[in-house]
């Protein structure tokens, strides 16, 4: 499984980057690839992978946010998918995908009827960043959720709904923006390994924040950043974590 792919300032990422480290590791074929919103950072790499497929790596089937969320971008990669021969699925909170990973957002408004008693109580997201998809990946001690760019309304949602749970190993929303790790996210997940993803040095963006590194610093958790450790890579077996920093 892949979750993600893209850069907002490195060109072809995809066939010079992604493609040759998953062959690097003897993977020629995916099941699934999940893309959490549809932003060019997170979506560009995946692109190149489905038109790359005959000569790359295989891509059995896309996964997407609820068809609510989706935007032009997702909606055009959606067509470039079918267009190469890749099944194109949606995915909807609560909903498992083997034994080991669960998506517990975005809530749609289905789910909201259910959960919350009245659909106006609880607004529509706006598609992009706050309707991120959020997996959960459980097998045995390891634990970590992965949020994409999840921040604001929808981490607020997240924590309201009573689905989030504590967990060793957060994968920074929004590569630590300041609007992503609230005080209240951060009190319920209570991470011991906060990973910061693409961010890199001295960025535009400002990535990750400060206020986030504070927050962050004050529930003891550790901050592992691509920024200073390069490629960041968790090994398990179920019982015991090995974190191993490329530089």
């Amino acid at each position: 499984m892949l979750v993600d792919g893209g850069s907002s300032d490195l060109s072809s990422v995809g066939t010079y980057r992604i493609e040759p480290f998953l062959l690097s590791q003897g993977v020629r074929k995916l099941e699934y690839v999940f893309v959490t919103h549809g932003d060019a950072d997170h979506v560009n790499g995946i692109q190149e992978l489905l038109q790359n497929q005959k000569q790359g790596v295989e891509i059995d089937a896309l996964v997407l946010p609820p068809e609510e969320y989706m935007d032009e971008k997702l909606l055009h990669l959606a067509e470039m998918a079918k267009e190469n021969g890749t099944r194109v699925l949606t995915i909807y909170s609560g909903e498992e995908v083997g034994i080991y990973l669960k998506c517990i957002a975005p809530l749609t408004t289905r789910k909201n009827e259910r959960i919350r008693g009245k659909e106006e109580e609880v607004p529509r997201l706006e598609a992009g960043n706050e309707a991120s998809v959020v997996l959960e990946l459980k097998d045995g001690a390891f634990q970590m959720l992965l949020t994409g760019d999840l921040e604001g309304r929808g981490e607020e949602q997240l924590v309201e709904s009573g689905t989030l749970e504590s967990c060793p190993i957060l994968k920074a929303g929004h590569h630590g923006s300041k609007n992503s790790g609230s005080e209240d996210f951060l009190q319920i997940v209570n991470p011991q390994i906060n990973i910061n993803l693409s961010g890199g040095i001295e960025n535009r963006y400002g990535h990750p924040h400060e206020e986030t590194l504070e927050r962050l610093q004050e529930i003891g958790s550790e901050v592992l950043s691509t920024q200073e450790c390069g490629a960041i890579t968790l090994r398990s077996d179920g019982r015991k974590i090995k974190v191993h920093k490329y530089l």
